[in-house]
């Protein structure tokens, strides 16, 4: 038995069949390539997607001419893909043998398929995983209860180590420590162990930020100093901007802060100050539902709108 694999691979076909017989004599690739005789078989093939077709004596990728007198096609996905299928002279995802006098089209298609999700921990009986941050080598994670606390583990999984009995609402990690609020107080403490370090006590902290240089941002909604965005850099505390109403999305890059906010008129806004205080500016106002959108994707914790009145001097 007798195959030939002529491939014009990358060329568009002058003519291609929609499936079953066509003319012996056709003209086929843009090259005036003619195929089919008597006796003939003749498949004409086009692959789409990650992958080739395996004949005996060669593989097609793109548009390829198959001859013989009994030809036998095999899909081959490539990493990462799947065969979806055959459509023309064959169908379904088994080989393909083709022994009919004449030519004939088929087509072969490919998909790329997505990584299935991978469960690092399952959430126990009772209790929920919720905050979430990274470093280079560890996740973290909250846990709601029981016991409610704050656990580690490796990328790359292994067994979840538990770094503090905390219940935060806000979490940020760097490769040397682990800091978060229960929103009325900033604590830190060493990845892997070592004892919890109450940073900074005052209002109601929503929101945490880090930068590259291992200083911490956060956003006061409440209490004694209400409207306030504050920077901890080696000990050292600093108000970037006061007179605000943070609503909670807060994130950093490396000239400027920006938190979300609602205005006078319950619209969300987006502002800015740079990293080392001084003029506040508005860089979005948008509608309410959109800034909540926004709080989400920022800091993928999003929170139920808070309608308050204003004072006078607000």
């Amino acid at each position: 038995m007798v195959f030939v694999l002529a491939c014009a691979c990358g060329r568009a076909p002058a003519r291609v069949g929609s499936g079953g017989p066509v003319d012996a004599g056709a003209e086929v690739f843009a090259d005036g390539g003619v195929i089919g005789s008597s006796g003939t078989a003749t498949l004409l093939v086009a692959t789409s997607g990650a992958g080739l077709v395996r004949a005996a004596n060669g593989d097609c990728r793109g548009y390829c001419t198959v001859r013989g007198n009994d030809i036998h096609l095999t899909a081959v996905p490539d990493s990462g893909a799947t065969f979806v299928g055959w459509s023309g002279a064959c169908s379904g995802t088994g080989d393909c043998d083709w022994a009919l006098v004449g030519t004939a089209t088929l087509s072969a298609t490919f998909i790329v398929v997505p990584p299935s999700a991978q469960i690092l921990v399952p959430a126990p009986a009772g209790a929920s995983n919720e905050r979430v941050a990274l470093n280079s080598t560890r996740i973290f994670w909250t846990q709601s209860g029981p016991p409610i606390a704050i656990w580690s583990m490796s990328k790359s999984g292994g067994e979840p180590f538990k770094e503090a009995d905390a219940s935060p609402a806000s979490l940020v990690v760097d490769d040397r420590n682990l800091y978060w609020t229960d929103t009325g107080t900033l604590n830190s403490k060493p990845i892997g162990g070592g004892a919890a370090t109450v940073l900074f006590k005052g209002g109601f902290i929503s929101r945490l930020a880090l930068d590259e240089t291992g200083a911490i941002y956060w956003t006061e909604s409440e209490g004694p100093q209400i409207g306030t965005v504050r920077r901890l850099q080696a000990g050292a505390m600093t108000t970037l901007a006061s007179g605000q109403d943070p609503a909670g999305g807060l994130a950093v890059d490396a000239t400027h802060v920006y938190f979300a906010q609602f205005n006078k008129a319950q619209q969300g806004e987006i502002r800015r100050v740079p990293r080392t205080g001084g003029a506040v500016e508005t860089v979005v106002v948008s509608g309410l539902l959109e800034l909540e959108q926004w709080n989400a994707a920022v800091r993928h914790l999003p929170r139920e709108p808070r309608r308050r009145r204003f004072s006078a001097d607000r």
